[in-house]
């Protein structure tokens, strides 16, 4: 019985063989196999790059003290905008101090326009961030954005709207270009 069974095996093994090696001849007069599809050439990949790393700059900017009780300058490292990209420039400032929590999360610059004053427009994040927190808070989020864009401008004004709104807090409406703050 065993050698009945290893025959069949080798009979199927061989006749298996024979099949897959046989051959179509194809109009050109090449032969391929049957059931194989055209190879082609694999596609020449791209050289890999190293990630550039974005510029930085120095800039000032102000930070609570840990009694929340004064601003203090820190010199920090930020992304340094394209040349002329004003609002870049403000942004990468607002980022690092939203970072440092000192601005509301959340915070963003929707634009900014150089001048005296600057014009300053944020995000609602801001508003309502300016608006949740009481007068010792509001006075330390506000001197941290303005003194830093006046160091960063040289401008002695910030003209402060939100959603293209001058901001209101509980506190205050600050519809009027606000100068360096002092808490």
């Amino acid at each position: 019985m065993k050698k009945k069974l290893f025959a069949i095996c080798c009979i199927f093994a061989l006749l298996t063989g024979m099949t897959a090696c046989g051959k179509d001849k194809t109009p050109s007069g090449s032969s391929q196999p049957a059931s194989s599809p055209a190879v082609s050439e694999p596609a020449q990949s791209e050289p890999v790059s190293e990630p550039v790393e974005p510029e930085t700059q120095q800039a000032t900017v102000y930070l609570p003290d840990e009694n929340a009780e004064n601003l203090i300058p820190t010199e920090i490292e930020c992304a340094k905008p394209e040349e002329g990209d004003f609002t870049a420039g403000i942004a990468a400032l607002v980022d690092a101090l939203a970072a440092q929590e000192a601005l509301p999360e959340g915070s963003a610059v929707l634009s900014a326009e150089e001048g005296d004053p600057v014009k300053l427009d944020m995000n609602a994040a801001f508003g309502e961030g300016m608006m949740s927190t009481g007068t010792t808070g509001e006075i330390l989020y506000l001197g941290a954005l303005v003194n830093t864009v006046l160091d960063y401008t040289g401008a002695e004004h910030v003209e402060l709207t939100v959603e293209g709104a001058p901001l209101e807090t509980g506190h205050n409406l600050y519809d009027y270009p606000i100068g360096r703050v002092t808490p």
